[in-house]
């Protein structure tokens, strides 16, 4: 079975689901919302020729992620340069990417050829994911989910900050005012996404604004049934909060994962030192 074959079989089987909301994507062809009108810039392949076409926000709106592809057509280059080697050679590892933003690592991997479910509660960076899906034809390789991801399924509301739109953070419908439609969306746990990769080989990459934790609560039964082989996961603010620490270390070690970074093997007692970006990665 190829890989747009398999992606719409899934796709399929998760509309019975009602907290999963699979993003159309052909909902650009129907729009004529003002995203229409950003740009798209080539996002650049490391260590290849490849590229494929990314749409951007202004770069007064979003100086970090659109702000460099717009002058160097990369956004983290070493983490997608790391993710593109967990990928590997093996067309179906997939990736999971949560929080995939504008996508940056969503089409990177699909232009390797590899299944991708991303995820994201933000309707503006999947509308102009599925823009830059589009003209790269990338469309079959990729499942988009318009939902958050936590430890129970809930509404919440969704608080940008100015200038820097990837750093989008959740809060609980519950202690927050009015906003609207387009900054709401379901949580869902990762438990939820278990039909979409169950069996699979899969290298997670989450980048959920300190929702890491929660996000992992959620997620027992989809570790017990996911070959989840690696976890790229943004450390610095669990360096700083000792219970969210403590409970992602001890459910990595559960299912044992280790922590690397710079290719080398961290120790669990100083976690309080770890890098920004780590990688967990599970022993064989």
């Amino acid at each position: 079975m190829d890989i747009a074959t398999k992606h719409t079989d899934l796709e399929t089987a998760l509309i019975a689901t009602k907290e999963i909301n699979i993003y159309d994507t052909g909902i650009v062809k129907k729009s004529t919302s003002p995203l229409l009108k950003n740009k798209c810039v080539l996002l650049r392949i490391p260590d290849s020729k490849l590229t494929t076409p990314i749409c951007v926000y202004e770069k007064t709106e979003d100086v970090y992620i659109s702000g460099s592809l717009l002058s160097s057509g990369t956004w983290e280059r070493n983490i997608m340069i790391k993710i593109k080697q967990a990928l590997g050679q093996d067309p179906h590892t997939v990736l999971l990417d949560l929080g995939c933003n504008i996508g940056v690592f969503t089409l990177m991997a699909a232009k390797l050829g590899h299944r991708v479910v991303s995820v994201d509660p933000l309707r503006k960076n999947l509308f102009l994911l599925s823009r830059s899906l589009e003209q790269g034809q990338l469309t079959a390789n990729v499942t988009l989910l318009n939902n958050a991801v936590g430890d129970k399924v809930e509404q919440i509301t969704l608080q940008e900050t100015k200038g820097n739109v990837g750093g989008t953070f959740v809060n609980p419908a519950s202690q927050s005012g009015a906003v609207d439609e387009d900054h709401t969306a379901t949580a869902v746990t990762l438990d939820h996404l278990t039909p979409l990769l169950a069996n699979e080989t899969v290298v997670m990459k989450m980048d959920i604004e300190t929702y890491e934790w929660n996000a992992l609560k959620g997620g027992y039964n989809f570790f017990k049934n996911v070959n989840v082989k690696s976890i790229f996961m943004e450390w610095a603010w669990h360096k700083q909060t000792p219970v969210s620490a403590a409970g992602i270390i001890g459910f990595m070690q559960t299912f044992s994962f280790v922590p690397h970074a710079n290719n080398a093997q961290l120790q669990f007692g100083k976690n309080t030192t770890w890098p920004w970006d780590i990688m967990w990665i599970k022993k064989t």
